[in-house]
């Protein structure tokens, strides 16, 4: 079994929220205390189901994604939870899914130095087009590195402001942007937050950002394992096959012609070809003042793909409260993972035990709490797996845009 560490969470078990719903006390001869009600055995039993080969890597619109939402299902009924979306275990989330084709034929062609430079894909990059386009080509786009990629006024901090003190313009060009953010590289927890990333450092802000800022093309270098939070081959599986995304219907913001990666060995190359030294770039795009650097260098690529439409699910589970059921503590984590690649030899299951059967174990352990207690909790709490982490965070985009409890009733 392939196991495989993003983030154990999606939105996070609100461990803060239990306080609110669960009971102020707990008389005589009622359930137990609610911490012992959590136990590693039965942590233990959820995570090793979930994230058993019968599952198949719990991927959305496959076999095993529906495996894995039956059986979230079928331990909510266990638990005595009533359905979360007004009588229904699910809520549909719409998908438009962008599968390249001829993964093994696609170069990203840089033009430098007087020569050019091919990398190859999953070797060296991986790329897509977040446009859900069955043809993209981007041809002599400028080349510029702009640091982090990060336009942050509450840290006083914009990589996208050129030397001159005025907005960079990177229209029609191609940006290569740092994994992670500044306060990782430095350490320094007065910067950003220090080691631990912030929204600024995820790879779906850096796409966001760049198109925003009209790019045609953002490539993220991934410097390391540890500033990523996972290792290249993870980029590179979980970028093949079927990509899935929100239609534009549900997320209207700008979206990039041409997304993807580049190792950290593809990045020194690229850049010593124009004449410059990566990694002191890189030091230095960690220091407060840094300004973007145009490279002598310009970048082109082609992309095919096959676009479709569907649903991925997110589940939802519910225990009504006795005294403000119109109030709610939501609970979640995300049950995807990346699926199967039947390119690899033996096995070819990813598995998924920690990302994020950890998240999901968990979940289910807390709701066996709760289910317990007496009294029951005042508030109602919903229990929400939800779906398409993995394609960027995007169940739990759809559950804000479309709550089953009003924002506003939504204490925790």
């Amino acid at each position: 079994m392939r196991r495989s560490i993003l983030f154990a969470f999606t939105a996070g078990l609100c461990v803060a929220g239990a306080a609110q719903a669960a009971p102020a006390e707990n008389p005589a001869g009622s359930a137990q205390p609610f911490s012992t009600a959590i136990t590693a055995q039965g942590f233990r039993a959820y995570d090793q189901a979930i994230s058993s080969d019968y599952m198949d890597g719990r991927k959305p619109g496959t076999v095993g994604g529906q495996r894995a939402t039956a059986w979230i299902v079928a331990q909510f009924k266990k638990l005595g939870l009533q359905p979360g979306n007004h009588g229904s275990w699910f809520q549909a989330v719409p998908t438009v899914s962008t599968t390249l084709r001829n993964e093994d034929k696609i170069k990203l062609d840089v033009s430098e130095g007087g020569g050019t430079q091919a990398f190859d894909f999953g070797k060296d990059l991986v790329a897509l087009t977040l446009q859900a386009k069955p043809h993209v080509a981007i041809k002599d786009s400028d080349i510029v590195f702009v640091g982090y990629g990060i336009d942050a006024p509450e840290w006083q901090w914009n990589d996208y402001k050129s030397a001159d003190g005025r907005g960079l313009d990177v229209k029609g060009k191609t940006v290569i942007v740092l994994v992670n953010d500044p306060g990782y590289a430095t350490g320094n927890p007065q910067l950003f937050k220090g080691k631990t990333m912030t929204y600024y450092g995820r790879w779906t802000y850096k796409y966001e950002e760049a198109a925003r800022e009209g790019a045609a093309m953002c490539l993220i270098v991934h410097t390391s394992s540890g500033a990523a939070g996972y290792p290249w081959t993870v980029v590179k599986n979980s970028w093949s096959g079927p990509q899935l995304a929100l239609p534009a219907s549900e997320d209207p913001a700008p979206r990039l012609p041409v997304a993807g990666w580049l190792t950290r060995d593809a990045a020194q190359r690229l850049f010593a070809k124009a004449g410059l030294d990566f990694d002191k770039l890189e030091v230095a795009a960690a220091q407060r003042g840094f300004k973007p650097v145009p490279l002598k260098a310009t970048a082109s690529i082609t992309l095919d793909s096959t676009i479709g439409h569907g649903t991925a699910n997110n589940v939802l589970g519910l225990i009504k409260g006795t005294e403000k059921p119109d109030e709610v503590i939501v609970y979640s984590a995300h049950w995807d993972h990346f699926g199967e690649d039947d390119k690899l030899k033996g096995d070819k299951i990813f598995n998924g035990a920690i990302d994020n059967g950890t998240g999901i174990s968990a979940l289910m352990e807390i709701a066996d709490a709760f289910a317990k207690q007496k009294p029951a909790p005042r508030r109602s709490v919903l229990f929400l797996a939800d779906t398409l982490e993995e394609s960027g965070l995007l169940g739990s985009l759809y559950y804000t845009k479309h709550p089953v409890f009003p924002i506003d009733k939504t204490v925790a």
